[in-house]
């Protein structure tokens, strides 16, 4: 038995995610949602403190049971739905439908750029034979459908420069209008204690933004120049360094990543 569950929202997701995993995790999906008000009778309690009633769909209580029997055989269990409204609340019904608690379950986000940082994580620790610490991060674009994504480094071709990146990202979004140019920087952490590590530490952050229409700024690298920042008025190649090191998805991932490490006292 896995020793790891790693419950995600689609079937076909979870197909691949199992292929990079390795032997120690098992991964299910939840076919999306397990729980919703009642159909005849008001779900929500109006006359005391609006807390709603959520039932197990009928057509999802053999998966439930399911779900249940191999979160009860395993010693982590990982909710791993998007990070979206909707995918917040999957997981939101998953803990509370499958019992689960702080010391059994985690809440991570898998997106197209945690294989690749797991996969560095293995590699450094087998050529070193020591812990390893790894990352990998991208930029993704709504109106791109999450492009350029894994191929933010090299979207204007394999021996790409920031420069040419930043390009052809302006190119892809000429003319589109401001709303429609919202942006997600992510960054994904990896630590293992070793090339097998059964319970590697996977940590994540995401930060917002929107593409300009010009490069602005000196500062940052990549695509910094384009990140605009509504909060700051300003793009991410415009604030300090030690701005962007408390705000950014890198230090939001290291963030999570040092809960792991307890400082000595």
């Amino acid at each position: 038995m896995a020793k790891n569950l790693v419950i995600v929202e689609s079937p076909a997701k979870a197909k691949t995610i199992e292929k990079f995993l390795g032997k120690e995790f098992k991964v299910a999906s939840s076919f999306g949602h397990i729980a919703d008000l009642p159909a005849k009778e008001l779900g929500v309690d109006v006359s005391g403190d609006f807390s709603a009633k959520y039932i197990v769909s009928s057509d999802k209580k053999k998966l439930v049971s399911e779900l249940k029997s191999l979160a009860k055989n395993a010693e982590m269990i990982w909710l791993a739905s998007d990070e979206d409204r909707e995918g917040e609340a999957i997981a939101w019904h998953l803990a509370n439908t499958l019992n689960l608690t702080e010391a059994n379950s985690k809440r991570i986000v898998f997106s197209e750029i945690t294989k690749n940082a797991i996969l560095k994580a293995r590699s450094a620790s087998l050529v070193t034979g020591m812990a390893s610490i790894a990352d990998d991060s991208g930029i993704e674009i709504e109106y791109l459908n999450g492009r350029p994504g894994i191929k933010s480094a090299r979207y204007s071709g394999e021996n790409a420069t920031n420069k040419m990146n930043n390009i052809k990202l302006l190119d892809e979004l000429r003319g589109i209008p401001y709303e429609k140019r919202k942006a997600c920087y992510r960054c994904v952490i990896v630590y293992m204690k070793f090339p097998d590590d059964p319970f590697p530490v996977i940590t994540s952050g995401s930060w917002d933004g929107y593409i300009t229409e010009k490069p602005i700024g000196e500062n940052g690298f990549g695509y910094d120049p384009l990140f605009f920042l509504p909060e700051y008025n300003k793009t991410s190649a415009q604030i300090t360094s030690e701005e962007k090191n408390k705000i950014s998805h890198r230090a939001k991932a290291l963030s999570e990543l040092q809960k792991y490490f307890p400082k000595e006292k």
